[in-house]
């Protein structure tokens, strides 16, 4: 196992396993990054990593690469994701996981726009896994666009009008229609002005055609 210690723009140390960055699929093709760290030199002299006089590596700092960048980049080689892929992944539904897919686009947009990936570019394995996040973050997108459409929880969502609305401080009674199951009244939410009163939905009976 070949270690080094690395000095980053913000001179900050981090250990780098060379021997896994020279063997790892996910730097297939980067090329810079490769002949800078001098794991290819074909067509190239031979370059040798710049060290300090304390024998750390200097290549981040010589291109102003912050320790936070450089532990994304690494994060990245070694598990060919970004963080957070995995909570957006295993979470259910609901704020929190909302939450975690921001943190995930802002953690994917940072590593395309600066750092590592973007200064000792380009980095073609990690090109393709923007354009798969993208095209998995857009049907995410679509799948909850969906979900309010089919699943309102308030009057302004039911913009295909599939509920009848009411507020209530209590339930209301199911709905007696003749050849229809009774049709019951749903909480969904509570109203803002106030606490005790609860908004209610119940399915609309399809009309004959």
């Amino acid at each position: 196992m070949n270690l080094e210690t690395a000095i980053c723009g913000d001179n900050v140390k981090v250990l780098l396993n060379l021997d896994e960055l020279k063997k790892s699929d996910n730097l297939k093709d980067a090329n810079i990054f490769n002949i800078l760290f001098g794991f290819v030199n074909e067509g190239f002299k031979k370059v040798t990593l710049k060290k300090d006089e304390d024998g750390y590596i200097t290549i981040f700092k010589d291109y102003h690469i912050t320790s936070h960048e450089v532990l994304n980049f690494l994060y990245f080689v070694r598990y060919g994701k970004c963080k957070y892929e995995n909570n957006i992944e295993c979470m259910e539904d609901g704020k929190k996981k909302d939450a975690y897919i921001n943190l995930f686009i802002q953690t994917l947009d940072e590593m395309a726009t600066k750092g590592v990936l973007l200064k000792l570019g380009p980095f073609p394995v990690f090109d393709e896994y923007i354009i798969n996040m993208r095209e998995k973050i857009k049907q995410i997108n679509m799948n909850k666009k969906n979900e309010k459409l089919n699943n309102p929880m308030t009057p302004e969502e039911d913009k295909n009008h599939l509920y009848y609305w009411l507020k209530s401080y209590s339930c209301p009674e199911p709905v007696n229609i003749p050849n229809h199951e009774n049709l019951i009244w749903s909480v969904t939410n509570t109203c803002n002005n106030d606490e005790d009163m609860r908004l209610f939905h119940r399915c609309k009976i399809p009309t004959p055609v």
